[in-house]
């Protein structure tokens, strides 16, 4: 049974008004028949006056044991009332205590439950902020390295075209000299390369109309970057600073090789850059790091093939 304050308050009111009126009936007739003492000069009044005075304490005495029976009486009923009140009272204090826990456990568990969302809210945001970067990153480095073989090719691509014009030029600047001789020749005043104050010799004159590698037995080549071949196109017939090999006819469109360059320090400069001169078409061994000196072990062999002399056989060097 639900009992709220209001009707608590309610009942406990009224039993204070009722106790409170039963103590004013109880005290109003014995302050309405008090007279107080009268006083007179006859003794006999005086006899007369006490004895009416007792009879009237007693009766006043009589109804105030009556009044207070039946307030004992209505106090007796009501106290039941008031113990069942008191155990209400004391069951709805319970039952609030009770409430106020569970409803503080929810309510933490609530706020819990909101904290816990929050964070993983956050932790989901930076782990899509992550892995947005970590994706950007990947594009930026594939696109960079997209970008980086682009430009290699283009760049193997222009190295090729000017490896070809540059083939082309040298060829052409070959065939030119070759024309200018026939013709200088046929004019009687012909001039060998990179000596014209030489003296035209009939051995000469019978060989104009040679190919260009058939004019000697012998002619010079520079170093070579391409492994096992040399441009025909660079081949001198005087030996100067930037010669290293020396090339001797042996057939047709065969030739031995040998190193034999210009000069001392040509010999440490081939020995310092031997990647790119000597290891192309040499097979060196290396008894003396000083690179001072050096012995052709056994000459190499090459083959023309078309403008290109190919090595057939590496020449055996040695540095002493």
């Amino acid at each position: 049974m639900k009992v709220s304050f209001k009707t608590i308050s309610i009942y406990l009111f009224a039993v204070c008004s009722l106790s409170l009126s039963s103590c004013d009936e109880l005290l109003g007739p014995a302050r309405d028949n008090y007279a107080g003492p009268a006083y007179s000069d006859s003794s006999t009044s005086n006899t007369g006056t006490n004895q009416g005075d007792t009879v009237k304490t007693d009766s006043m005495a009589e109804a105030a044991l009556t009044k207070a029976n039946e307030v004992e009486s209505k106090l007796a009923s009501h106290s039941d009332s008031i113990n069942g009140l008191y155990d209400q009272v004391k069951n709805l204090e319970k039952r609030n205590s009770k409430m106020i826990d569970k409803t503080s456990a929810y309510t933490f568990m609530i706020v819990e439950f909101v904290i816990l969302s929050l964070i993983i809210f956050l932790l989901y945001r930076q782990i899509l902020r992550l892995g947005r970067e970590i994706s950007m990153s990947q594009r930026s480095t594939h696109s960079d390295n997209h970008v980086h073989s682009i430009v290699r090719k283009e760049i193997d691509s222009l190295a090729r075209q000017i490896n070809n014009k540059n083939a082309d030029q040298d060829r052409r600047i070959s065939d030119l000299l070759t024309k200018i001789t026939r013709l200088e020749a046929r004019q009687g005043s012909f001039v060998p390369p990179y000596h014209p104050a030489q003296s035209i010799t009939p051995e000469v004159e019978k060989k104009i109309d040679e190919p260009a590698h058939s004019r000697g037995n012998v002619f010079y080549m520079p170093r070579t970057m391409t492994p096992m071949q040399f441009e025909d196109s660079k081949k001198k017939f005087t030996k100067d600073d930037t010669v290293c090999f020396t090339f001797k006819i042996k057939g047709k469109e065969k030739a031995s090789f040998i190193f034999e360059p210009y000069d001392e320090s040509s010999i440490r400069r081939a020995f310092d850059s031997r990647e790119e001169t000597l290891l192309t078409v040499c097979d060196l061994e290396i008894k003396n790091p000083s690179g001072k000196s050096f012995e052709n072990v056994e000459p190499g062999e090459a083959e023309l093939n078309g403008s290109i002399w190919q090595v057939t056989k590496k020449l055996k060097l040695r540095y002493v």
